[in-house]
């Protein structure tokens, strides 16, 4: 409680051994920011409430991850591999990194819980300044990219189903139906978390439900398909190596692990899990072993039907591979499911977003107004309205969904990533910090995480340079307005961080 009264005072310590440098006025190690955390959240801000359950949780990552990449992403990854072998040994890649990566969030969610996530983990691993600069990135590139990704292909799927829409067509992305739709159901997601964690966690059970009989109908298909017809089946495995393309397997990697997005948002409800030490970890796994027994059969199913000429130019996988197995009727009832359990990963992505903006708040990395928190629904109502009206403006500028797609996946690479290093770190700095959960095969875990994220920005710096450019440009802006508030509140011996801090609106 030291270094806190002495920053609330304003008086400069001893910087010799502190992660902060001397100008800041202050030292910040590992262990003063977990204390700083624990002490000064207790005294001065109120709680999230702890409702959610380990079932919650799985249920979440689920949500979260399945509804969108996986009725997306099948032809783009076979079209970059080349063949039905590469395509199926891409997905397995994003599965073993997802996995590792889930190996590294539970450990950290575990033994560091907070709604702010990858911010704290960062703060006490690299200090204030890393954790501002991802702040900053995750709200304007990251996570409004993303939802406006999973916006998109929500209103793909319901503008068929409502509208009947001819998808084949170009620019089918910027027809006005598709934008409305995918502006409403951001904006209808917004409302509804902001009513609390109980309707939401309703909500998170009638979209996995969704998501189940989405499944099984497909399964279904498939199987009433093949008994009337094996030839499709037996053509797209005949030569399962035949055009493989070793120079697009990074592309597929990273098409993959769209799908997959998601799997350690668990962590920004760890203050609302009722057992977080066991719950996170134990989230992460049954979730993404769940998801990836999903994708396994869905793979299945699509190259069961379509060709792999076929699959390669859908953007509308699971609504084509209901109609050429059971016919039109079937297609528009699969097309409704898939909007629903997009809708339920959006549902699910809203409420971590604002999650964090609130961390991010309370920790005062922005204003202090953005993490208030409702008297009736415990929920940080400011803190989603923003990231919704933010992910509404990236739908409505970017309209594409590849320019949407490179806008922001290889600066999410970036800080899987450095989420794995700060992973490393803080084993270093902390070693005896408790957890309920360690990795094992440490360090070799975290370090397979870091480069093969490298590997994969490489691969998009190569094959898609400019939107990857820009990304990592508008992130790296972050740099000089971190740099420039610093210079300007210096001779009051504040940080960026402690101007919000104290801005109170």
């Amino acid at each position: 409680m030291a270094s806190s009264l002495k920053k609330e005072l304003l008086l400069p310590t001893d910087t010799a051994n502190g992660s902060v440098s001397a100008e800041l006025g202050y030292s910040i190690d590992a262990e003063d920011a977990l204390t700083r955390k624990s002490e000064d959240v207790a005294m001065t801000t109120p709680c999230l409430r702890k409702n959610l359950t380990l079932i919650d949780g799985i249920c979440f990552v689920v949500n979260v991850i399945v509804g969108s990449g996986i009725f997306t992403s099948p032809g783009v990854v076979l079209n970059d591999a080349g063949s039905v072998a590469l395509a199926f040994v891409a997905w397995g890649a994003a599965a073993v990194l997802a996995v590792c990566s889930g190996l590294v969030y539970a450990e950290l969610g575990s033994s560091l819980p907070s709604a702010g996530g990858d911010a704290h983990y960062y703060e006490v691993a690299f200090g204030e300044f890393t954790a501002f600069i991802y702040v900053w990135t995750l709200f304007f590139v990251v996570n409004g990219g993303g939802t406006a990704l999973v916006a998109l292909t929500f209103a793909r799927y319901a503008a068929y189903a409502i509208f009947s829409l001819n998808l084949q067509a170009q620019n089918i992305d910027s027809d006005i139906r598709i934008q409305a739709l995918g502006v409403s159901c951001i904006a209808v997601s917004t409302i509804f978390n902001c009513f609390g964690v109980q309707v939401r966690s309703a909500l998170q059970y009638i979209f996995l439900l969704c998501k189940i009989i989405l499944v099984v109908l497909l399964g279904a298909a498939a199987l009433i398909f093949l008994f009337k017809d094996t030839s499709i089946v037996k053509h797209n495995f005949a030569e399962v190596s035949k055009g493989g393309k070793f120079s697009g397997f990074g592309p597929a990697v990273v098409a993959a692990l769209w799908a997959f997005m998601g799997w350690g948002g668990v962590v920004y409800l760890s203050e609302e899990l009722k057992n977080p030490k066991k719950d996170v970890s134990q989230a992460i796994f049954g979730g993404i072993g769940i998801v990836t027994m999903i994708y396994l059969c869905l793979n299945a199913a699509y190259l069961s039907v379509l060709t792999t000429t076929d699959v390669k130019a859908s953007v509308v996988i699971g609504m084509e591979t209901a109609t050429v197995a059971l016919g039109p009727q079937a297609g528009q009832i699969i097309a409704i499911l898939v909007a629903a359990s997009t809708l339920g990963t959006l549902n699910a992505a809203v409420l971590s977003h604002g999650r964090y903006l609130y961390a991010a708040a309370r920790s005062g990395y922005i204003f202090s107004w953005m993490g208030h928190i409702s008297k009736e629904s415990g929920a940080p109502y400011i803190a989603l309205i923003a990231s919704g009206a933010w992910c509404i403006f990236i739908l409505t500028l970017l309209q594409s969904f590849h320019q949407i797609l490179g806008y922001f996946g290889p600066v999410s690479l970036f800080f899987i990533g450095l989420t794995a290093a700060a992973h490393i770190k803080i084993r270093r700095d902390l070693p005896d910090l408790p957890r309920a959960y360690t990795v094992k095969f440490y360090p070799y875990i975290p370090i397979i995480v870091m480069l093969a994220c490298l590997y994969l920005i490489v691969t998009s710096f190569i094959t898609n340079l400019l939107p990857t450019f820009l990304a990592f440009g508008l992130a790296f802006l972050s740099l000089p307005c971190y740099k420039l508030s610093e210079y300007y509140y210096r001779c009051k011996s504040f940080t960026p961080k402690d101007f919000f801090h104290y801005m109170r609106f």
